[in-house]
């Protein structure tokens, strides 16, 4: 006869497994965008990449932890951050589906400068340095998914340095809401501001204007 306790764990248990389904379901699926998958890179995906879940406001990654990871987030909001004279300095947000990771600290095996830390709950599959290689060495297709992991976080990071330096305060604005609305409606004022550069007071009056134009 099963007491109401293992009644309960095998609830959870085939909820768990049910639930990482879907998430590798998620992850083969975006993968597939970018390469012509096999049965075989599939598996070997679903392998390698394990699941692993982050409440708001907890994190993926601290500063000073060694990343040893990339993730990919199915669904959910990251952002990217790190202190500088005491402050937190938001670099990047990223809502799924994405890749995630600190290449120097992942490539070079040093502590991380950043931190990851949930805005929303987020669920994530982490693929470590060494599952990594090994799952390059299996399929020369998975090779070139590596490759295009690498190419889209360094897109994400290269586009948000660039607006930085190159942008006025009212541009970075309008470049957010023209390349990622999505943003605005998951994220807060304050770390919206955080990330162009800006106080939220100076945020939310540029925001005005910009939608008083014609």
């Amino acid at each position: 006869m099963t007491t109401k306790i293992e009644s309960n764990f095998y609830h959870n248990f085939g909820n768990a497994i049910y639930t990482a389904r879907i998430m590798h379901s998620d992850l083969i699926k975006y993968c597939s965008n970018f390469v012509e998958l096999t049965a075989q890179d599939k598996e070997i995906l679903s392998q390698a990449f394990q699941p692993t879940f982050v409440k708001r406001k907890k994190f993926l990654l601290k500063e000073g932890e060694r990343c040893g990871f990339i993730a990919f987030i199915p669904s959910g909001v990251i952002r990217h951050f790190h202190i500088k004279n005491g402050e937190e300095i938001t670099c990047d947000i990223s809502v799924g589906p994405c890749f995630i990771t600190d290449f120097v600290s992942f490539n070079k095996s040093v502590p991380s400068k950043f931190s990851f830390q949930a805005l929303k709950d987020t669920e994530a599959f982490c693929v470590s340095y060494e599952d990594l290689n090994q799952l390059y060495s299996k399929s020369p297709m998975l090779e070139q998914l590596g490759r295009i992991m690498a190419e889209k976080v360094a897109e994400r990071s290269t586009e948000m340095s660039l607006a930085l330096i190159s942008q006025k305060p009212e541009e970075r604005v309008e470049h957010l809401l023209a390349n990622r609305p999505e943003l605005f409606q998951l994220v807060s004022q304050r770390h919206l501001a955080n990330l162009v550069g800006i106080t939220p007071e100076s945020f939310s009056r540029i925001r005005s204007r910009i939608s008083k134009k014609p």
